[in-house]
């Protein structure tokens, strides 16, 4: 077998498993971005729960991005 055949094999083998590396990349970033919009959604929610647990007299007993209800004396989200 000539010494170039074997090199132009080589390099064909080499590209395709950077090829199948690459598409290995690309689908675990996209499951790692819907991985983390899911944690932002359970998190948020959690946050809102959370947040209308606290009684409040007025809009500064409330953490940052709530508000008092003040008919129901308790933090909502804005």
């Amino acid at each position: 077998m000539a010494r170039g055949q074997v090199s132009v094999e080589l390099i064909i083998i080499i590209a395709a498993v950077l090829a199948v590396a690459l598409i290995l990349v690309v689908q675990l970033q996209k499951m790692a971005s819907q991985g983390s919009e899911v944690l932002e959604k359970e998190g948020e929610s959690i946050m809102d729960e959370a947040g209308s647990m606290i009684s409040c007299d007025e809009d500064e007993d409330c953490p940052t991005d709530f508000t008092c209800n003040f008919a129901k004396g308790a933090c909502e989200p804005v």
